[in-house]
């Protein structure tokens, strides 16, 4: 009996102890998982490169972390202590001001830090992009949205970035070998985006630089800007966005791109040497070659224009891009592009704001290249289909009624025989009066009978 006692004794201490240790391993495992750790993030500013800028970071759960000034060379750098719950760290950017265009930002700036093994963040319109993209998808911030969003932006909406130099506008380091070519491209696409606002601004509608942004990012998450994307996708604004590209790309083709009705050639290489003095003249804007995919891209943006404008100058504009070789210098280019090139679009630009919807759509499916680039092919088939959608529902509608028009005359004859039956009812109700009429019929007749 004590023997058994003295078993059960060590049996339980066994078990305690054992649960203690791995309660210990547990608790230890969990704590430094989740235990906070310094970490230094850092990255460029700009559109055009920004100074003075407000960076905000927020963590996973949108609460604001850290607050950060961009320095003169339009860079921001925090030292921050995270949990790895903290991630993805959100970061947006306001004021300051933009050393090309020499105004605040005309949109919000946003980028993003995954994880703890990521330490830069650049802040651009293509960063930008990427977020907003991702933020429309089904899953929102994840890894997934995030690579997608950066190869569908790369691929198709680059605005002349050369991967083989950033191949990630947000995680690579921007240095005096790779910055004219952040700042060429991203100024492009800023001036779309300001180009795309102002266009439909002008018919009266009330945008703003943040609300082209939000359109064409959620239009983005199917892959193609082509007004049928994510909640938020807008047609119109898709439109004007492609075929004011084409006339943004043609001036950066030639390192002439407009920034405010202004050519910032010489803006934006005093913007480069300000924020990278080591930057030689041999690296600036004008070294920036053209890419198959700038090269591309121009080609649906221009095919898209000649939609609605099928003068000859749009066909010629056409010809000359397509005798453009990828990795052309800006001086090349310009031998083969005439003086007037942008120019051409000007048309096209002012007529699609107010398009017919047949036309916005062959635009975006053209610029999207999702139907032949010749704009022959594409104008016919959008035109000419919806007359029999309209023609065949009408015949059978008006011809069906007159069948149960003629119905109802076979119930409304019906009645009489209702209404012949009461006499015989008052009479069956009265037979003593019938009997004494019956007396004066003479009886002779029936007596010969």
């Amino acid at each position: 009996m004590k023997a058994q006692f003295i078993r059960k004794g060590i049996v339980r201490a066994v078990l305690i102890t054992l649960s203690l240790v791995l309660l210990a391993a547990c608790g230890g495992g969990d704590e430094s998982a989740n235990e906070a750790t310094s970490t230094v993030v850092s990255g460029s500013v700009g559109d055009g490169p920004i100074t003075g800028a407000t960076v905000e970071i927020y963590n996973a759960t949108g609460k604001l972390v850290s607050t950060e000034t961009s320095d003169y060379a339009a860079s921001y750098k925090s030292r921050l202590k995270l949990h790895p719950r903290d991630y993805p760290l959100l970061l947006k950017v306001s004021d300051g001001v933009d050393l090309v265009t020499g105004d605040a930002p005309d949109f919000e700036l946003t980028s993003i830090i995954m994880n703890k093994s990521s330490s830069t963040a650049n802040i651009n319109p293509f960063s930008t992009l990427i977020v907003k993209m991702a933020e429309s998808m089904a899953g929102g911030l994840n890894k997934e949205n995030i690579d997608y969003a950066k190869a569908v932006v790369m691929d198709k909406y680059s605005f002349g970035l050369d991967s083989a130099i950033i191949d990630n506008p947000v995680l690579n380091q921007i240095s005096s070998k790779n910055i004219a070519n952040i700042v060429k491209a991203s100024e492009a696409l800023g001036e779309m985006i300001r180009r795309t606002r102002d266009v439909i601004s002008a018919t009266g509608a009330a945008i703003t630089g943040d609300d082209v942004v939000n359109a064409i990012a959620a239009d983005m998450a199917d892959g193609l800007l082509d007004g049928t994307g994510a909640n938020g996708s807008d047609a119109t604004i898709a439109a004007v966005a492609n075929v004011v590209s084409g006339q943004v790309l043609v001036e950066a083709m030639t390192n002439e791109l407009k920034v405010n009705g202004v050519i910032a050639t010489l803006v934006i290489d005093h913007a480069i040497s300000i924020t990278h003095p080591s930057t030689r003249d041999s690296q600036k804007s004008d070294s920036v070659r053209i890419t198959s995919g700038l090269v591309k891209q121009t080609k649906h943006s221009v095919n898209a224009a000649r939609v609605i404008d099928s003068s000859a100058g749009l066909d010629d504009l056409a010809a000359e891009i397509d005798s453009i070789s990828e990795n052309s210098t800006a001086k090349e280019a310009s031998r083969v592009l005439s003086d007037s090139a942008s120019q051409k679009l000007d048309t096209a630009i002012t007529q699609i704001s107010t398009a017919a919807t047949q036309d916005v759509l062959a635009i975006n499916m053209v610029a999207s290249n999702t139907i032949p680039l010749s704009a022959e092919k594409i104008t016919p088939p959008v035109v000419d289909e919806p007359p029999p959608v309209v023609d065949e529902p009408s015949p059978p509608v008006v011809e069906e009624p007159p069948p149960v028009v003629e119905e109802p005359p076979p119930v409304v004859e019906e009645p009489p025989p209702v209404v012949d039956e009461p006499p015989p009812q008052w009479l069956r109700k009265r037979p003593v009066l019938w009997m004494t009429w019956l007396r004066f019929i003479p009886l002779p007749n029936v007596q010969e009978t």
